[in-house]
């Protein structure tokens, strides 16, 4: 079973006990379930039903897990022109 969601302007396939990264989620903690009510598409045991626009009644229940840069570092590349004469 597997469902097409809109999250934030972008379509994801989303499947039970699958990971799924999604940009830019805001006010959402870590550990956080978020429900998703913009199901475009689910199929289940090869039944497919396509939403016009979404389907009724269908949600997604995702968990959140926080991300976050602890440290970013990087270096600087010296570059050496060389000419012939």
């Amino acid at each position: 079973m597997y469902a097409i969601v809109e999250i934030n302007g972008q379509q994801f396939k989303v499947e039970e006990g699958k990971r799924l990264f999604v940009n830019h989620m805001q006010n959402v903690e870590g550990g956080q379930t978020v429900e998703f009510e913009k199901v475009l598409l689910v199929e289940n045991n090869g039944e497919v039903t396509v939403g016009l626009p979404t389907v009724e009644g269908a949600f997604a229940k995702l968990r959140a897990h926080s991300l976050r840069v602890t440290r970013f570092s990087y270096s600087t590349r010296s570059v050496v022109k060389v000419t012939a004469n």
